[in-house]
């Protein structure tokens, strides 16, 4: 049983299977702010499509966000994306990824991995680029959290489930954020 505070949680996971969704559930049963996914935040503002640097600086931004976190008085903290996200889709979309970010998500500061499945309804958004890869994704999230040995728990069912399903890990291994 794991009994430090705060515990710092990531969701992660192929795009559309309710990270953000989770996150949210979260901070309102917690009764706090989650740390949002700002790729979201920059691509809707760009009027052009996307490149590896944009990515680039979306890694940047998101670090930044990850850090400012590590001195909180929360019990808990919830990022609703964090750094694995970005070096999976970076090699995924671009065959590379800078050692920084590949260094940053292999010893970023979080304690348990909440890993979506992806066994919802895939929800059109133009910014979501592979519908008919999420199986492949997942795989290779959990892959790489297996290499570095991360703890993770693997999200499933509806939503509503998956948010029961999360409470209730959460109680069994990490009773002291309750």
């Amino acid at each position: 049983m794991y009994s430090k505070l705060p515990i710092f949680i990531g969701i992660t996971g192929p795009e559309s299977t309710g990270k953000t969704w989770l996150a949210e559930r979260l901070s309102h049963y917690f009764y706090i702010d989650y740390i949002p996914e700002y790729a979201r935040e920059y691509l809707l503002n760009l009027k052009r499509p996307y490149t590896y640097d944009d990515v680039i600086k979306i890694a940047e931004k998101q670090w930044n966000l990850i850090n400012n976190t590590l001195n909180t008085d929360q019990k808990i903290v919830i990022y609703d994306t964090e750094m694995l996200v970005i070096y999976v889709w970076l090699l995924y979309k671009y065959g590379k990824c800078p050692k920084w970010i590949e260094e940053a998500w292999r010893n970023q500061k979080i304690d348990l991995y909440l890993l979506c499945y992806p066994d919802i309804e895939w929800d059109y958004d133009p910014l979501r680029e592979n519908p008919n890869d999420l199986i492949e994704l997942f795989d290779i999230y959990e892959t790489n959290l297996k290499k570095e040995n991360k703890s993770y728990y693997i999200v499933k069912e509806n939503r509503e489930q998956r948010f029961i399903n999360v409470l209730n890990y959460l109680k069994i291994n990490f009773p002291h954020i309750f």
